[in-house]
């Protein structure tokens, strides 16, 4: 009876540190998903900017453009 109960308390510590170690996995995981999902974030933010500056430049220039052929004719 006490070598069975010794087991059973070996398998029950075995069990509380594999337990221990998936949750500090667990950890580690929601940690790099929350890196990259602040950075996919920053980088949509980043896009955004960029495109608006890009679309502002066009609209200058068709601007331009436009002036410079009304001017030429």
């Amino acid at each position: 009876m006490q070598a069975e109960f010794a087991h059973m308390t070996r398998e029950r510590d075995q069990a509380v540190q594999k337990n221990s170690e998936l949750s500090q996995d667990l950890l580690a995981v929601r940690e790099q998903r929350d890196k990259v999902t602040t950075a996919h974030r920053n980088y949509e933010c980043m896009l955004v900017h960029v495109l608006g500056q890009r679309n502002e430049a066009w609209h200058e220039e068709d601007t331009l453009r436009a002036r410079q052929l009304e001017l030429e004719q």
